[in-house]
């Protein structure tokens, strides 16, 4: 999130809004393969997963009267990263899910308190409902899925991710600007649920914060701005404000 995409290599990749029910394949194909997302949520694979993103689609669908893959219809909330291979075809290596929250549905994922009484609903991205996610501009995005494909295995090697040159972190750092305009500074919380420690730890050194969590839903790691300047040091500022300058450097980048 600290890096911008090398633009010159434009003319090799592409990003794109999913459109059809077939589009979601690379996201399900790509989660199953995951051990930190298939271990998140024990069960959910194939078919349930499936329909699991479809429900996502519809929920943050443009028009909820019609279905979302309606070729009048758009979905914000699934993008998917295309390169170009050697021989002129487009791959899908790389996909964000970027899912916008409602009021409810910030509360329902974090242990909020009100005197005595609990206001969280002890959710996690997977037992969200369709009143937790809004269907355009939000002030609460939670990053839930980001991943980049791996080459199949080499007899003897370990498995690699596609060389991407930074695009997948333009991936989801344009995805953010579907939701939020960096420019307005309006207030905005970032919201993960990192099953894999190294992303954790990756994370707290991007200066996002653990919070307390209802009991099912794990870790949750939270990054808000306008940064705080009585709670966030001059270090952890800066960090933040380089994302942030990332995420406007790559506004102009097309979705198809």
């Amino acid at each position: 999130m600290a890096q911008r995409p090398d633009l010159s290599r434009h003319d090799r990749h592409r990003l794109r809004y999913v459109r059809t029910p077939d589009d979601l394949e690379p996201f399900v194909t790509l989660s199953d393969a995951e051990a930190a997302i298939a271990g998140a949520n024990p069960g959910l694979k194939g078919n349930e997963r499936e329909e699991l993103y479809d429900r996502w689609c519809q929920w943050t669908v443009q028009d909820e009267s019609l279905p979302w893959h309606d070729p009048s219809n758009r979905v914000k909330s699934f993008l998917i990263l295309d390169q170009k291979q050697p021989d002129e075809a487009w791959l899908p290596i790389g996909v964000s899910i970027l899912l916008p929250l409602t009021i409810d549905g910030d509360r329902h994922l974090r242990l909020i308190r009100k005197g005595d009484q609990v206001l969280s609903k002890n959710r996690n991205a997977a037992t969200l409902e369709g009143w937790d996610l809004a269907r355009g501009p939000s002030t609460r995005l939670l990053l839930d899925t980001w991943i980049i494909r791996q080459h199949p295995r080499a007899p003897g090697k370990p498995l690699q991710r596609f060389e991407h040159y930074r695009w997948g972190v333009g991936l989801l750092l344009r995805h953010v600007t579907e939701f939020w305009d960096p420019d307005a500074r309006a207030e905005v919380t970032f919201l993960c649920e990192p099953d894999n420690p190294k992303i954790a730890a990756m994370l707290n050194d991007l200066r996002f914060f653990e919070e307390n969590r209802n009991p099912i839903s794990g870790k949750l790691l939270v990054l808000k701005y306008p940064i705080d300047e009585d709670k966030v040091g001059p270090e952890e500022q800066e960090i933040i404000e380089r994302i942030m300058a990332n995420i406007r450097a790559v506004r102009s980048i097309p979705i198809a």
